[in-house]
């Protein structure tokens, strides 16, 4: 009986040393990964949460970006505009085409303004909360 056992827990070891060397093997388990893509989760809604804290510092409303910031308005001008003067949330990025979607806080909601280097703005989107504006360009 000794020597079974001696020769079981032998053969456990070579098993697990080999799959300890296997570079195939993924580095992270499954569950390793849910936890990631949990505490992801709630980074982000603990940062869109913030923003929305945030509403209450602002003196401006969404009517009054979309009244400062007119689609067709060129890039720099809506840059020397745009910064220090608002409050950016985040800036999402649409790979295919490098529109910008700057998301901006402002009292009663969130004013997205979708903007290009070269085209300048194309549209000002109201959103009520940032995962909705995250959707936009997807």
């Amino acid at each position: 009986m000794k020597k079974k056992c001696m020769f079981t827990l032998g053969a456990l070891l070579v098993v697990l040393s080999m799959a300890a060397c296997n570079d195939d093997a993924p580095s992270e388990s499954k569950q390793d990964t849910v936890e990631n893509y949990e505490r992801t989760d709630e980074k982000t809604e603990e940062l869109y949460s913030s923003y929305e804290e945030d509403q209450e510092n602002v003196d401006y409303t969404i009517s009054d970006v979309e009244a400062e910031f007119i689609p067709g308005m060129d890039y720099v001008t809506y840059t020397e505009k745009m910064f220090g003067n608002l409050l950016v949330a985040e800036t999402f990025l649409d790979e295919s085409n490098g529109d910008n979607l700057d998301v901006i806080i402002a009292k009663d909601g969130f004013a997205g303004i979708l903007v290009h280097p070269d085209d300048g703005i194309k549209e000002v989107i109201q959103f009520n909360d940032l995962y909705e504006a995250e959707e936009y360009l997807n």
